[in-house]
């Protein structure tokens, strides 16, 4: 699987399954943040349906963070250390 970044959120993209699953970052997510429900990378399009373990974890800086309803897995610590963050919209699919 490959890792991008695409307009500032890093995502692995399953390539099988035209999947992307949003990943930790090294520069730190700040901010408003709106994840799509879709994404392209090289003219191919993914569906955005899980957000990975730690995804946010450490960004004091992170206020707001819309998920898309597409999204239907959350993982483990995935809002530790975000001190600031105020709003977190989570839709009704996610499962895990």
């Amino acid at each position: 699987m490959e890792e991008k970044i695409i307009n500032g959120i890093k995502y692995r993209l399953d390539k099988d399954t035209l999947t992307a699953e949003v990943v930790w970052n090294d520069d730190e997510y700040s901010g408003n943040i709106v994840i799509p429900s879709t994404i392209v990378s090289d003219t191919v399009s993914y569906k955005v349906t899980s957000i990975g373990d730690a995804a946010f974890a450490g960004c004091p800086l992170l206020t707001n963070i819309e998920i898309p309803s597409g999204v239907t897995s959350i993982g483990d610590g995935v809002f530790n250390g975000c001190s600031s963050l105020t709003s977190i919209g989570i839709p009704s699919g996610v499962t895990s």
